[in-house]
């Protein structure tokens, strides 16, 4: 027996809406990862932007920004998608995620930019421009990262002289609550309960039990429940700062800043001692 006429429209419509709202969040998804739901426009248009270099002998490039993509990417009149350095911004669908979008455009959005593009990995797998953004004198990264609508991005081949910079931006933006912090958990965190965290930039604290070391990582284990990596290639940067994490952490209550991830557990990778306070 057919339904009554009402019944039909009052069942179509929210099937109708809810296919709407997907297709909107697809589509910024795939911006988001250097695919443009748009028509094509040809290939890029080289002649839309200038190619110099730099005084320290790296590249650099000016353009006008046509687009924002997300948070930490936009696209230039020239057809070129770039790809914010140093920062991680929410994906399309996150929390805060139009938030960071719309302070991007405000800071970049049909004005002149430059790009300090990153000369040991100048693109990555998706063949976006890996490089630092500055418009009207400014960094544009480290102003996202000072409203809090990033967390720090650390890539040791492109960013390693202003680590210390980005973390402790982010770091200044948790404990003032912007933000990604302006609506939830700031911590510290007990090391017992990361793991229902992932994701999160957020100081977590636990009692270094004992160290492993490998070829390849350093680890520092609290118990079953949590560990901080430290990557052979960031070593040296507490090296620097005359820290052995071997000798100078066994036993010790710290208190870990950092985004916490899962690999066959919760953990957090240390790439520098800025992420690392002695608590006891």
């Amino acid at each position: 027996m057919r339904p009554p006429r009402f019944v039909w429209k009052r069942n179509f419509l929210p099937a109708v809406l809810v296919t709407l709202a997907l297709l909107l969040i697809l589509s910024a998804v795939l911006e988001h990862y250097g695919f443009d739901p748009r028509p094509s426009k040809g290939p890029p248009r080289p002649h839309l932007e200038e190619v110099f270099k730099a005084d320290d002998g790296s590249t650099g490039i000016r353009g006008e920004v046509e687009s924002v993509i997300a948070g930490d990417s936009a696209r230039l009149t020239s057809g070129r998608v770039v790809r914010y350095l140093g920062m991680d911004a929410p994906y399309p669908g996150q929390p805060h995620s139009w938030e960071a979008r719309e302070l991007n455009e405000l800071l970049v959005l049909g004005k002149e930019i430059v790009l300090e593009v990153c000369e040991k990995r100048p693109t990555d797998r998706k063949g976006r421009t890996l490089a630092r953004i500055r418009a009207e004198g400014r960094s544009v990264e480290e102003r996202i990262l000072e409203r809090g609508l990033a967390v720090p991005y650390y890539d040791r081949q492109c960013d390693a002289d202003r680590r210390e910079r980005l973390f402790s931006l982010a770091k200044q933006a948790l404990l003032a609550g912007k933000g990604l912090w302006s609506d939830g958990e700031r911590g510290p965190v007990a090391a017992e309960k990361a793991g229902e965290h992932l994701g999160a930039f957020l100081p977590v604290e636990c009692r270094v039990e004992s160290i492993r070391r490998t070829q390849k990582v350093t680890l520092l284990l609290c118990g079953s429940d949590f560990k901080a990596v430290i990557f052979s290639g960031d070593r040296r940067n507490f090296k620097k700062e005359g820290i052995d994490p071997q000798t100078a952490y066994p036993g010790r209550r710290l208190r870990l800043w950092g985004k916490i991830k899962d690999y066959n557990g919760p953990e957090i990778v240390l790439s520098g001692p800025e992420q690392v306070e002695v608590l006891e």
